[in-house]
């Protein structure tokens, strides 16, 4: 697993360190990839939150919906990732260690004209609302409804 790139290795190594599923995991990125070669531009989408759980979740929803998924565990993997790649959709967690969020998201915004970011969280205010909403952010409540998540993609 760790032979792979960043954005195709199995979620599960970055909490236990080691994965017995790392096979599977690489079957299923090489049976999607030949799947989707076929030349249109896939969509691509930057799922960032360090509880490991949500970010597997997610990526096997949107994985199975057809997008091309990345996921990072902090903000430091978040600022890494927008240096070197554009990205559709970033779907980014409110509170992650190693990062302040709307610094992010303005970054984003300045080399990413187009895309769009939806930002999470299960500490809500309405400030934070608010500020989203200045910025041009979708801002949505944990648990995540993967049915909202698909609607704004479509």
């Amino acid at each position: 697993c760790w032979e792979l790139p960043l954005e195709q290795r199995c979620p599960i190594v970055d909490k236990l360190g080691s994965c017995e599923e790392c096979t599977v995991y690489k079957e299923h990125i090489e049976s999607f990839e030949e799947e989707n070669s076929d030349g249109d531009h896939q969509r691509t989408i930057l799922i960032a939150d360090d509880e490991m759980l949500i970010r597997w979740s997610m990526y096997q929803t949107l994985r199975k919906a057809g997008f091309l998924v990345t996921l990072a565990k902090d903000g430091d993997e978040v600022q890494g990732m927008i240096q070197d790649q554009k990205f559709d959709l970033y779907v980014l967690d409110l509170r992650m260690p190693g990062c302040d969020v709307f610094s992010i998201c303005e970054d984003i915004i300045e080399r990413s004209v187009h895309s769009k970011i939806m930002l999470m969280t299960a500490y809500g205010s309405e400030i934070i609302q608010k500020r989203a909403s200045e910025m041009g952010i979708t801002y949505i409540q944990k648990p995540i409804d993967m049915t909202q998540v698909l609607e704004m993609l479509n």
